[in-house]
């Protein structure tokens, strides 16, 4: 324990439960090192600090310590938003996220990932033909010369008839 002007300052070392509980006892001890706020999460991750308090009511995020009524969360939960980040941009749903989750910590990593992968390129590969088809419409339309709304209309209505 060291003093510091009008307070003082004590380092605190030791497994991260008992660092938290300590800090419970005492809310104006905290450790930086093995926790983060959720502005710090949200600063590292890229996930805004309103979707971690969403993916925690959800049960995508375990719920955090609470110190002095503050988030204090476990730097694991960056390793979690890693894998949401991912799941979210190959347009898994969050409920295949949270399945994806549970899995992991059941299964194993890559088993989840891949028995997941298995189920969503069917879905992908529609989906890439669905826009192949968009792509050449609005290719079709870029040549467009109608003059009326009403020429458009009967336009589409041919091409969508000679499919």
């Amino acid at each position: 324990m060291i003093e510091e002007g009008d307070h003082w300052v004590v380092e605190v070392t030791g497994p991260p439960e008992k660092v938290v509980a300590l800090a419970a006892l005492f809310p104006a001890v905290t450790s930086e090192a093995t926790h983060l706020g959720i502005a710090e999460v949200a600063r590292r991750s890229g996930v805004p600090a309103t979707a971690l308090r969403y993916y925690e009511r959800i049960g995508l995020l375990p719920a955090p310590v609470r110190v002095a009524g503050r988030r204090r969360y476990d730097m694991s939960v960056l390793d979690r938003l890693v894998i949401i980040n991912a799941a979210r941009r190959a347009k898994f749903t969050l409920a295949e996220v949270h399945h994806l989750l549970d899995g992991m910590s059941n299964n194993g990593a890559g088993a989840a990932w891949r028995a997941l992968a298995e189920r969503k390129l069917p879905e992908i590969d529609e989906l890439i033909r669905n826009l192949r088809a968009t792509r050449k419409m609005l290719e079709e339309v870029t040549r467009c010369r109608c003059t009326e709304l009403k020429e458009c209309a009967a336009q589409l209505r041919n091409r969508q008839a000679d499919r």
